[in-house]
């Protein structure tokens, strides 16, 4: 069961931070697995990544650890620091910042530690 591994992996605050971001890179013309709740079940999503092969991935974090995303090749995560109208980043949300941090320490940090072609970036 091969699974997807983007390229590049964004994590951000809310599905509508998603979309936005989703609209900004719909000029690149490439294949984006949506990654949060308003896209479908995390079945649905698990058989998506399953079938398909995208360039990139972009989801919530609670979402994003609880899907089979593979970042063995992933060469780029990037954590959106976007600040909501609440005055909040994905890093500070009391509701994303224990998942956000779940996910870099428990599943980015060791492929950035192990690989030196996998980056983290922060913006």
């Amino acid at each position: 069961n091969s699974r997807s591994c983007p390229y590049v992996l964004i994590v951000c605050i809310s599905a509508r931070r998603a979309v936005e971001l989703l609209k900004e890179l719909k000029p690149l013309k490439v294949r984006v697995a949506k990654l949060f709740p308003k896209n479908g079940s995390i079945a649905e999503q698990n058989e998506q990544l399953a079938k398909n092969s995208y360039s990139i991935a972009i989801g919530t974090p609670h979402r994003l650890r609880q899907v089979n995303l593979d970042l063995s090749n992933t060469q780029l995560v990037i954590v959106d620091c976007h600040v909501s109208h609440k005055q909040y980043t994905v890093c500070t949300l009391p509701d994303t910042a224990p998942h956000c941090m779940g996910l870099i320490r428990d599943v980015v940090l060791p492929q950035v530690c192990k690989r030196k072609d996998c980056k983290l970036a922060f913006l």
